[in-house]
C-alpha cells in the first residue's frame, strides 16, 4: 500500500477520497513511514538477485532449467483450475524461504485481479510443505486488488515514474486479461484500444523486470475458442499480444487427478511436457 498516494488508492479500490486518505495515512503511520520507500537505482543495482524460484516439483523446476528466473517475464495460462494461481501463492513462499534469514528485507508484489488469492491456502503450503510454523511469510507479500485494467495500468505507471522498492524480487499478476475480457466485451470500447492498454502495461512490466532484475509472472485466462490447428486446444486471451511481450510460456492442462505443465515456443529452453500434482505442500512431482 505505502507505493500508492490516497488518490491512486481511491482508483484501485473504488473507495472515496476521504476514506481513502485516512487508510494510506494510517498505514503510513503504523509503518513509521514519512515518504514511499523508494531506492536510487544505482542503490537497488548493487543488491544482486541472481537465484531462481524453485517450487518442490522437481519436474517443474528442470522445465525451466533450474526455475523462475531473474531478469524473466513468464506467462502461465490455462483453463479453470489447472494450477494457475497455486504455482503463483508457491512461489511467493519459495521465495520467502529463499531469503528468510536475509537481513535485507525481501518480499512479492501479488496483484490479484480475481480474488483468488487465499492467507489460508499460504499458511497451508508455508506449514505443510516448509514445515513453517508462524504466519511471517505474510508479512513478505504484498497484495493489491486491482479492479480494472486501468487500475492495474496506474499502478504499474506508479513503480516506472518512482522505481521499485527494493525489497520486491517477485511481480506477479494473477490473472492479467481478467479485466481483458470484461473490456472486449464492452460495445464503448473497441478491440484496438484494448490491445493498446494491454501493450503498455507489458511493455512497463518487461522495463521494470529487466531494469531491477526480478521475476514476474503473469495469469492468462483462455478464451472460448478451441484451436484445432494447434497441439494445444486452449488460447490465452489476446495470445498474438502476450505472446510477442512475454520470454516463456507456460501451457497447464488438467486431466482427472493429473495436471500437465508445457512450456511452448521457448526462446532459448526445449519445449517438454510434465506432469505434476497440487497438494497440501503446494506442487509436487506426480509419482509422490
Amino acid at each position: 500500500m505505502e507505493i500508492f498516494n490516497p488518490s491512486e488508492w481511491k482508483l484501485l479500490n473504488d473507495g472515496d477520497t476521504k476514506s481513502s486518505k485516512s487508510i494510506v495515512q494510517k498505514f503510513r503511520e503504523r509503518k513509521g513511514l514519512k515518504h514511499y520507500p523508494f531506492s536510487p537505482i544505482s542503490e537497488q543495482t548493487n543488491r544482486p538477485f541472481s537465484k531462481p524460484i524453485q517450487l518442490s516439483s522437481k519436474a517443474f523446476n528442470q522445465l525451466l532449467k533450474d526455475g523462475f528466473k531473474p531478469g524473466t517475464v513468464y506467462l502461465i495460462y490455462g483453463a479453470y483450475a489447472t494450477g494457475k494461481t497455486q504455482i503463483c501463492m508457491h512461489a511467493c513462499i519459495s521465495l520467502y524461504k529463499m531469503y528468510k534469514e536475509n537481513k535485507d528485507f525481501i518480499s512479492s508484489l501479488y496483484i490479484d485481479t480475481e480474488g483468488t488469492f487465499r492467507p489460508e491456502r499460504i499458511q497451508e503450503i508455508a506449514s505443510e510443505g516448509y514445515g513453517f510454523e508462524d504466519t511471517q511469510v505474510f508479512t513478505h507479500i504484498r497484495v493489491v486488488r486491482a479492479n480494472s485494467t486501468s487500475a492495474i495500468n496506474t499502478m504499474l505507471r506508479k513503480i516506472d515514474s518512482e522505481g521499485l522498492d527494493k525489497e520486491i524480487k517477485l511481480i506477479i499478476i494473477d490473472s492479467l486479461t481478467n479485466y481483458v475480457r470484461v473490456d472486449l466485451g464492452n460495445d464503448e470500447i473497441s478491440n484496438i484500444q484494448v490491445r493498446d492498454t494491454l501493450k503498455k502495461i507489458l511493455t512497463e512490466l518487461r522495463e521494470i523486470t529487466q531494469k531491477y532484475n526480478i521475476i514476474t509472472i503473469l495469469t492468462s485466462q483462455v478464451t472460448g475458442f478451441k484451436a484445432e490447428d494447434s497441439i494445444f486446444t486452449d488460447r490465452s486471451i489476446m495470445e498474438y499480444v502476450l505472446n510477442h511481450y512475454t520470454d516463456e510460456l507456460i501451457y497447464l492442462q488438467k486431466e482427472e487427478d493429473r495436471r500437465w505443465a508445457n512450456l511452448v515456443n521457448s526462446r532459448l529452453l526445449p519445449n517438454r511436457k510434465i506432469p505434476f500434482r497440487i497438494t497440501t505442500s503446494g506442487i509436487i512431482d506426480h509419482g509422490e
